[in-house]
């Protein structure tokens, strides 16, 4: 059916004797979805996630992942406390099992109700935290502006294949500050991994975890959700 603009994005009507010229709702549906990507890009969300939803996109419906997202639709129902609260929600599971979708659209929804958020892998995130202690002020800027967010999304984390995790540990010890800042600033932080919390390598600081655990709820995720994704 077309719309009433025919195309143009503007109507016109009559006001009190006047002719008004104004948008039309589809026109102010794009504006609203152009204003939203832009924040999605601002937050790193991957363009892929963008335009996807839950309950209409994700399809990888096993039993266990019926019930994590049961669970997970609890705290979006109600974003503003569970970010209020820094509640750390950590998604674990089978690779492909559409945990990174499920914390992107997480993510999108807090942008939706004016949060800040951003999404970054952890490997990103171990990158820019040993850069910030250089003389350059950009990865300082960015580490910054990551711990002042509403929520963030860390994805891929504590894989010992995508995290490298020298032998005088340098990264656990920035990565701790990192979360520890977030933590006690009672951020919210989405967390996707490849392991439950208890498999964790022991490469990775028992600190971190420890901490990650105070305000930690685990969801279990199992199957593919896309036979061709390279996404967790």
């Amino acid at each position: 059916m077309e719309c009433k603009c025919r195309g143009s994005g503007y109507i016109t009507k009559i006001v009190d004797g006047e002719e008004i010229t104004t948008y039309c709702d589809c026109k102010m549906k794009e504006e609203i979805k152009r204003t939203l990507r832009k924040k999605y890009d601002k937050a790193g969300i991957p363009v892929d996630y963008w335009d996807l939803e839950i309950g209409r996109d994700y399809k990888n419906l096993t039993p266990t992942n019926i019930d994590s997202l049961k669970k997970i639709n609890k705290y979006v129902l109600d974003l503003n406390k569970t970010i209020e609260n820094g509640k750390v929600l950590y998604l674990y599971g089978d690779n492909n099992s559409g945990k990174t979708m499920i914390e992107c659209c997480i993510l999108k929804e807090a942008i939706k109700k004016d949060y800040s958020a951003k999404f970054i892998t952890m490997a990103q995130l171990v990158n820019i935290a040993i850069q910030a202690m250089g003389k350059d002020d950009a990865p300082r800027n960015k580490l910054d502006e990551l711990t002042k967010c509403d929520i963030v999304g860390i994805d891929d984390a504590f894989d010992t294949e995508k995290v490298y995790i020298s032998d005088n540990g340098i990264q656990n010890a920035k990565m701790d500050d990192v979360f520890r800042t977030l933590v006690h600033n009672k951020k919210s932080i989405i967390v996707t991994a490849n392991v439950n919390v208890d498999g964790i390598s022991e490469r990775f600081s028992k600190n971190i975890i420890e901490l990650l655990k105070r305000k930690m709820e685990s969801f279990q995720f199992t199957g593919r959700f896309y036979e061709h994704s390279t996404r967790s």
